[in-house]
């Protein structure tokens, strides 16, 4: 959840840093212009001249030119770059995204130099596992016979004369078992 949390912060960070870059762009680009274009100043009274009018057309047509630019520019501006995997809780994907196929029914798990964690995309999978006999721990089960060394019956052996201890038969089912750790449902999309 902290690391959850930090990540949605950094992003705020990045965007914030994009809009305010955008601003001051847009602030300074109007500025220069205003200086640029106030050579040949048309004033409330003034007859308005051809050479006028066609600086004023010029103007339009190079300041709409450099707001297509910017906005070309400013629409292809991305805080996140393609390639990150990030969880939503969404139904789909947002725009830009692609669902994370290779996530599914996972965890994420962080790279590191062990065999098992050690390439990018690796996956293992076991919903339910079933132990084996070396995954048990070492132990043993007895029964006791008695200690008379006289004939006696049980129900493990019958008739029996000697004392002592016998081992029991296996019992138990080879059933697997749950493996899920606690969990909270996510959709993984991966940036286009």
């Amino acid at each position: 959840m902290i690391v959850l949390l930090k990540q949605i912060i950094k992003k705020l960070w990045n965007w914030i840093i994009i809009w305010i870059w955008i601003i001051l762009s847009i602030w300074i680009f109007f500025i220069a212009y205003a200086s640029f274009t106030s050579m040949t100043p048309v004033w409330n009274g003034s007859p308005l001249t051809s050479s006028a009018w066609n600086l004023m057309v010029s103007n339009l047509d190079d300041l709409n030119w450099r707001l297509n630019t910017l906005n070309t520019t400013v629409s292809g501006l991305s805080a996140t770059p393609t390639g990150a995997v990030m969880a939503f809780n969404l139904a789909s994907c947002p725009t830009g995204w692609t669902a994370l196929a290779s996530a599914a029914w996972r965890v994420i798990v962080g790279k590191s130099a062990e065999t098992e964690f050690d390439t990018l995309g690796e996956t293992w999978w076991a919903k339910t596992h079933t132990l084996t006999i070396a995954e048990m721990p070492s132990h043993s089960h007895t029964v006791g016979r008695g200690t008379s060394t006289s004939a006696f019956t049980n129900v493990f052996y019958g008739t029996q004369t000697a004392w002592g201890t016998a081992p029991t038969s296996s019992t138990g089912d080879w059933w697997a078992h749950n493996n899920l750790q606690p969990y909270l449902t996510l959709l993984y999309c991966q940036k286009n």
